[in-house]
């Protein structure tokens, strides 16, 4: 059913009355609506009929009525009033306007001036009251031209209360006293005091000084995973690994579950243990979408690659065996451990790691519980494929130095808790750090 607004729209398309717009949509409405066309022909039927029908002429001329009817009212033709505006209105208004904002602009220049000259002289009258609280300090020439003038006083006073002695001609004549005055005597300097450090103040003459440091490299290298059995590739990954001694390998993949598979079987491979944290184990198990964290010690910069090697060859050899499966792993990005890095893996671990005290006790081994219920542990994670120690292999002397092992947990959207079981038994055996 046709809107009110749509039948008036038709009407004017009819008498041709609408914009390039309203056209428009008449047309798109005529396009998707019948009732629309039906109304559109029937109006224009309408249109057409009522141009087709007869003019009706005047049976007489008004021409003479009217112009009576002017003469009998006495009607004159009306004057049009053109009331001339002040000129005076057209800038008023703007000039009322620029004078109130130079006002505005004029009272907060001044203000501003105020308030800044206040600021700035504020410190200046402080440190010359602190200057003028003392006594004012004696100079060395008012210390010596003090006491000279109080002992002519003295001698004056004194030749004035006593009499004038009687002229005996017996009695010898003294000699006349010489009288040194101070003033002719040599000037002995007092010790001059050292003159107090001036404080520096920001605008001190003096050249500042400027400590450079170096910013460390903390640009990441990425590396395809497939290239890493092309020497090239594994070379350039071993040299970068090489320039320090923690690093942050993140391998980015589809679904970190699925990919996990990858992880163990390249860790089975190449005989590297996996502790799996508790969490970690579910979120495997049933399969569900998490990111997992690997932390390994002891593990030198070709073995590192050649872990990664394997876990890229696992990936591809799953995917080929089935159809229309992509790879889960395709490159690594690997970055220096920074400060926040190991901030985190310590918020994990419940400690720093690479700070820690190393221990020589083998992995599991705790000096707190039986060695019986440690060993115990160990063959029953083993069996259930969750890592712990692994033992020497038919054919390898048992003198071997052990293989590194790895704890696995899980990064997002869950934590694990730095108390849990497999973290604890992963620092209480760690071993000293290996050389090279």
């Amino acid at each position: 059913m046709l809107l009110d607004r749509e039948r008036r729209l038709l009407t004017a398309y009819v008498d041709g009355e609408l914009s390039s717009r309203q056209r428009r949509y008449v047309v798109r409405l005529l396009h998707r609506s019948a009732e629309a066309r039906q109304l559109l022909q029937q109006l224009k039927a309408d249109a057409r009929a009522l141009r087709q029908l007869p003019r009706p002429s005047l049976p007489i001329d008004f021409t003479e009525p009217v112009l009576r009817t002017i003469a009998e009212r006495n009607l004159s033709a009306g004057q049009c009033r053109i009331v001339k505006a002040a000129s005076v209105t057209v800038w008023i208004g703007p000039l009322v306007s620029w004078a109130a904002a130079a006002a505005v602009l004029l009272a907060l220049g001044v203000a501003s001036y105020f308030y800044f000259a206040a600021s700035l002289e504020q410190p200046a009258q402080t440190e010359i009251a602190q200057q003028q609280s003392g006594p004012p300090p004696l100079t060395p020439q008012s210390q010596e031209l003090g006491p000279p003038i109080i002992k002519e006083d003295e001698t004056q006073t004194a030749s004035r209360e006593r009499p004038a002695p009687k002229n005996d001609p017996s009695a010898p004549a003294e000699p006349p006293k010489v009288v040194q005055h101070r003033r002719n005597q040599p000037k002995s300097s007092p010790a001059e005091k050292p003159s107090p450090p001036k404080e520096e103040t920001v605008l001190a003459e003096r050249s500042e000084m400027f400590s450079l440091e170096r910013v460390p490299d903390l640009l990441p290298v990425v590396v395809k995973v497939s290239d890493l059995v092309h020497p090239p590739s594994r070379k350039k990954l071993i040299d970068e690994l090489r320039k320090d001694d923690a690093f942050h390998l993140e391998l980015p993949c589809l679904n970190g579950s699925k990919a996990f598979d990858r992880v163990q079987n390249a860790a089975r491979t190449l005989h590297i243990g996996l502790l799996i944290d508790k969490q970690a184990q579910e979120r495997i198990k049933l399969r569900w979408r998490a990111n997992y964290g690997l932390y390994i010690e002891n593990i030198t910069p070709e073995e590192l690659t050649q872990f990664v090697q394997q876990i890229g060859m696992e990936d591809r050899k799953s995917a080929a065996g089935k159809k229309n499966a992509e790879t889960q792993i395709d490159y690594l990005v690997l970055t220096r451990l920074t400060a926040g890095q190991r901030k985190e893996l310590a918020t994990l671990l419940g400690m720093d790691p690479p700070t820690a005290s190393k221990t020589t006790e083998p992995l599991g081994a705790d000096p707190h519980h039986p060695l019986s219920d440690t060993t115990a542990r160990q063959v029953g994670r083993a069996l259930a494929g969750q890592g712990g120690a692994l033992r020497p292999e038919s054919g390898k002397p048992e003198g071997q130095p052990p293989q590194p092992i790895a704890l696995v947990l899980t990064y997002n959207p869950i934590r694990p808790s730095p108390g849990s079981e497999e973290i604890k038994q992963f620092l209480e055996g760690r071993r000293p750090i290996r050389t090279g």
